[in-house]
Parts: structure tokens; C-alpha cells; sequence
């Protein structure tokens, strides 16, 4: 198994033994660090969409440094792949945009009205580094925006990250979206088998990666349920087997 959504909020001896437990192969692994704020904090700040100076000043412009701790920490580990997020709010990105894998958190991140035109240069620069790049949906955060910047980018590689569906238009332009040929969805968040056997249907399995959005401990039983409801998903096995494996794989390996 690959699970393309994995954020390291526990000790790292521990997050290894979450891997060998559950049988994943790699893991793109993001921070779960908010810099001064704590996780109560930013997951409040995340409800506006503007962000404050102090939430920038303490956790945005830190990420700098959050990224090259978790770089730092998981160096030379195979099974893990580093991926750095990114803010237009902190300067001292760039050289993250050389990572496998670059994730943007609108959410999470100040999302004013020309975010999306603001996070460009890093998009560009990741891409014209051979990044892939994956940028957070739900939870208020749309599906059109990722359309948008994969018709700006056509030699990029866009991730819509999970699956979560706030109403139903996140059904109706991730079915947009995937229909791209350089967009690809991480599916945690999935509502129901349903709803992986509809995207199977219709000609998109290969472009689902699986994911859990593991964070910490208790989380773990994510990884084991989502991981239940692709192998219930009415579908072919060689289907099932790509959403778990071999479409991150060759996602991967370009």
C-alpha cells in the first residue's frame, strides 16, 4: 500500500511502526506542526478565511523552518516521502520546491481573494522542478481552483487532496477535474464504497490514490477503514489494486 496523505503528529519511532503495522510501502508525509500556535489554535483560525498578523506571524512564516525539521528528521528513510507545505506568506520556501511532493492548505493558509494567483510562482517553480503538486479541498475549500491552475499548468501534476464533500458540487467538479489528464484525487475522506465504484464506472479509478490523513495514533484506524471500504467498492481487483498501490506508483516514478 501507498498512502499519499500522512501528516507526522507522533514520534517518529512510532509513526514507523503505524507503517509496518499497516503494510504501507511509502507514505507522503507532511508536518503537523503549527508553529507558536497550538493545534486548538490554528484549527479554530482555520474558520475565517483571513487570516490574523499574529496567526501569520507565528505559524505561516515559521514554515520555513517547520519543513526542514520534518526534512532533517526523515532523511534516508525510503518508505517516507517528504512533503514540504507551502505559503505565500513565508519567503523561505524555495528551496522546498525541489521535493517530490509540495502541498498547499488554503484553509489553513491566508485565503484572501488572489490566494490562488499569490501561490503561482511556488506552483511554477515546483513543477519546473518535476514536483507534484497537492492542494487541499473541503472544508470550504473548493474543487475549481485545482481546474483552474492544471489548465494554467499542463505539464504540471496536480493532487486534489481527499475526498470530502461539503455538498454536492464537490462530486460534480472533482468528476471535472479528474477528467484533466495531469489530475489526480487522494481519497481519504471518501463518503462510501458508492462512491469509488461510480469513479470506477466512469473510467477514473486510475487517477484515485489512496490516502487517510493520518496524524496521530488514534487515527490509525483510518488507514485500516478506508483501506476496507475500497476492497468493499464494486469494482475489479486490478482496480482496486491501482487505487492502493500502483497509480501512486507511477504517479511517483515520472
Amino acid at each position: 500500500m501507498i498512502d499519499f496523505h500522512h501528516h507526522l503528529g507522533v514520534d517518529l519511532d512510532a509513526y514507523l511502526e503505524v507503517l509496518s503495522r499497516n503494510n504501507i510501502e511509502k507514505a507522503v508525509l507532511m508536518p503537523y506542526d503549527f508553529g507558536e500556535l497550538s493545534e486548538k489554535e490554528a484549527y479554530l483560525a482555520s474558520f475565517s478565511p483571513l487570516k490574523t498578523k499574529e496567526y501569520i506571524n507565528c505559524f505561516l512564516k515559521q514554515l520555513g523552518r517547520i519543513n526542514e525539521e520534518l526534512y532533517n528528521k526523515t532523511l534516508g528513510i525510503e518508505k517516507i516521502i517528504f512533503t514540504p507545505w507551502l505559503s505565500p506568506e513565508c519567503s523561505d520556501l524555495s528551496s522546498f520546491t525541489h521535493a517530490k511532493v509540495v502541498k498547499f492548505v488554503p484553509i489553513f493558509d491566508n485565503l484572501n481573494e488572489d490566494y490562488f494567483q499569490r501561490i503561482e510562482p511556488l506552483i511554477e517553480e515546483a513543477i519546473n522542478n518535476g514536483a507534484i503538486v497537492m492542494i487541499h479541498t473541503g472544508w470550504g475549500a473548493n474543487v475549481q481552483p485545482v481546474i483552474s491552475l492544471a489548465e494554467k499548468f499542463p505539464l504540471g501534476r496536480f493532487v486534489i487532496a481527499h475526498m470530502k464533500e461539503d455538498d454536492d458540487s464537490y462530486n460534480y467538479w472533482r468528476e471535472k477535474a479528474l477528467a484533466l489528464k495531469n489530475v489526480y484525487c487522494e481519497i481519504s475522506y471518501f463518503p462510501h464504497p458508492k462512491r469509488i465504484a461510480n469513479y470506477a464506472k466512469k473510467g477514473l479509478a486510475e487517477k484515485l490514490l489512496f490516502g487517510s490523513d493520518f496524524r496521530k495514533l488514534e487515527d490509525e484506524q483510518t488507514i485500516r477503514g478506508y483501506s476496507a471500504m475500497v476492497n468493499e467498492a464494486d469494482m475489479s481487483e486490478e482496480q482496486k489494486k491501482g487505487i492502493m498501490l500502483s497509480n501512486a506508483l507511477n504517479l511517483l516514478k515520472d
